[in-house]
């Protein structure tokens, strides 16, 4: 919550219950402050899921230990859950990715072999993103769009994407490269409802408080592990931990099985 809104709460003349999870801050890069750890009130716990059952509740334990959480979270008996790989063809209902580029991405490799897609992202901003390659490689300026603000021409875009500083931008080149800002907008306009898809294609922040049967992790979580440690920062593990905690009968972690082993049985760094 924001903190115009929390005033507002906090000073009105009436009872008010709280619910939430103060690991489940993943809106602190705009302004949201963690509210569960900021009211003065009492506070009882829920520590039992009814969403899932108990080998998801161990993974989602794995993230709240690295955050410091010392009381875990239970499965709920009654539903059977598995960890499993999930197959390209049909076996999954969300496919969960942090950024925009990659969730655009697994959206055309879905078109491309003929299922049907939904996309749970910032259409407007990949449509933006495209429209600014498009002016920066006819010459013009790309300022309304931030990522592309401070380019003169595309040829930059490129040569920044393959640098250390410039990774969040490569998926971005890649793809525009690969089927071009046409077939991307194409794509964003054609898009099937979720009611009616195959699949979604969703970004781990637009999939907070949404669950689904079978849930695939991508694999553009940020971290780095070498052969002694862990180094991954506390919002990252936050949205790891939402993202994980959306499947209801069946989690894919095969994309991030090297970070859990990891946080498991190394030294982790917060950072």
């Amino acid at each position: 919550a924001d903190p115009l809104m929390m005033g507002a709460l906090i000073r009105q003349d009436k009872q008010t219950i709280y619910v939430g999870d103060a690991h489940q801050q993943i809106y602190e890069w705009r302004g949201a402050l963690n509210a569960m750890k900021r009211l003065p009130y009492p506070q009882t716990l829920l520590t039992q899921s009814f969403r899932f059952g108990e080998p998801i509740a161990k993974i989602a334990n794995v993230f709240l230990k690295a955050l410091n959480e010392n009381i875990p979270l239970k499965g709920n008996p009654n539903q059977s859950s598995i960890l499993a790989k999930s197959l390209v063809y049909g076996t999954k209902d969300a496919i969960l990715c942090r950024t925009n580029a990659t969730a655009m991405s697994h959206l055309l490799d879905g078109l491309k072999l003929g299922h049907k897609v939904a996309l749970q992202a910032d259409s407007h901003r990949i449509l933006r993103f495209c429209q600014g390659a498009d002016s920066l490689r006819n010459g013009k300026s790309a300022s309304g769009i931030p990522e592309l603000a401070y380019f003169n021409h595309w040829q930059e875009v490129q040569e920044f994407s393959e640098t250390g500083e410039g990774g969040d931008l490569k998926t971005w080149v890649k793809l525009i490269e690969e089927h071009g800002t046409t077939t991307i907008t194409k794509a964003i306009n054609s898009l099937t409802m979720p009611s009616h898809a195959d699949y979604v294609v969703s970004t781990a922040h637009k999939s907070k408080g949404l669950e689904w049967n079978r849930v695939q992790i991508s694999d553009d979580f940020l971290y780095d592990i070498n052969s002694l440690a862990v180094k991954i920062t506390p919002e990252e593990l936050r949205l790891l931990y939402v993202a994980c905690t959306r499947g209801k009968n069946l989690l894919d972690i095969h994309h991030i099985s090297d970070l859990l082993h990891g946080l498991q049985h190394k030294k982790l760094i917060l950072g």
